[in-house]
């Protein structure tokens, strides 16, 4: 699955490639160096200015409401769930890993699960398209002085309180499914807090 997907981007990116007309035997009158030089008509300069222009740039303005509301619940919604999903599942492989050498094993396998959306843009995309995707005006929004400390908030000190519970709940689930009857102490919960909160420090 991972070669088909390299090899479907390789041949995405030498797709361009293919534009371009063979050599031509002998002396060309124009390649990489020289350029072809158009005759001087007055209607072939006429129609080189009229074509001349460059291509619109691609725009978000005039995107309705219900058009929104569904790239959202058809797009982003499964995205996040998803990546709970792979997040939940992965943090119970990596858990239940018999040697450290297959708990990394695990964590790449769920980081690149995790990634492998960008591995289908990249090779299900053309270079147009991303050019005209990564040139598109980017959407301005106003943030007050609430707004920039509640997202610092949530990025400095919410996420990581997140991610350093979620990880004792796989951590005490998966333990309760495979130990039948044991019991998790205040110290054991406490152990494993600082244990998330030293990888998130040293990652």
């Amino acid at each position: 699955m991972v070669f088909l997907l390299l090899s479907a981007k390789e041949i995405s990116n030498s797709m361009p490639g293919a534009s371009y007309m063979p050599a031509r035997t002998g002396t060309p009158s124009h390649g990489a160096v020289l350029a072809q030089e158009a005759p001087g008509s007055w209607m072939r300069r006429l129609k080189r200015k009229l074509h001349s222009g460059e291509a619109p740039a691609w725009s978000l303005d005039g995107i309705g409401r219900r058009f929104k509301v569904w790239s959202m619940l058809v797009v982003a919604v499964p995205k996040f769930l998803l990546g709970l999903a792979v997040a939940y599942t992965g943090g119970v492989y990596i858990i239940k890993s018999e040697s450290e050498e297959t708990m990394v094993m695990s964590t790449l396998a769920v980081v690149f699960i995790a990634e492998i959306d960008d591995i289908l843009y990249l090779a299900f995309t053309s270079s147009v398209m991303r050019q005209s995707l990564e040139t598109t005006p980017a959407v301005e929004v106003e943030l007050s002085n609430a707004k920039r400390l509640a997202l610092w908030f949530a990025s400095g000190m919410l996420a990581p309180l997140v991610i350093a519970g979620a990880t004792a709940f796989i951590m005490w689930h998966t333990r309760q499914v495979e130990c039948v009857g044991a019991m998790w102490t205040t110290q054991d919960i406490r152990n494993e807090l600082l244990d998330a909160f030293q990888s998130l420090l040293f990652m």
